[in-house]
């Protein structure tokens, strides 16, 4: 929110009061910030490390971050492959080169390569 306010010219003397204001009345929580924009991101098919990526881009706290996703429940396992076969359909690819495309478009969506190489190659993994 800072960071926007800036943008948008107010200057540090005058935000950081109303935020401190926000914050004690509980409307501005990052902790709630985190925890929404994970649930809206696993929602719409990314993985892991695109969402953390975003979220500590946006100067959330570490800690945070990784508490939201202790808390999460999400079997990434699952979503990587609902992910997938909206994308490509539900038949594994055999040829080279289709398998180095799904593989780039499940590691722009934020999913380890270790879970794509084991997935693409047939194996299932737990998270």
């Amino acid at each position: 929110m800072r960071r926007k306010l800036q943008r948008l010219g107010y200057e540090d003397a005058a935000i950081t009061p109303i935020l401190n204001a926000l914050a004690s009345e509980g409307l501005l929580s990052d902790q709630r910030y985190i925890e929404v924009r994970l649930r809206s991101r696993i929602a719409q098919g990314y993985g892991k490390l695109r969402i953390r990526q975003e979220l500590l881009s946006q100067g959330l706290p570490e800690d945070l971050v990784d508490q939201a996703f202790a808390e999460d429940a999400t079997n990434w396992q699952d979503l990587m492959e609902r992910a997938r076969c909206k994308r490509f359909g539900k038949p594994l690819p055999t040829a080279t080169v289709e398998i180095a495309r799904q593989a780039r478009f499940l590691q722009y969506r934020g999913f380890s390569p270790r879970m794509i190489s084991r997935r693409l190659q047939g194996r299932e993994e737990n998270n």
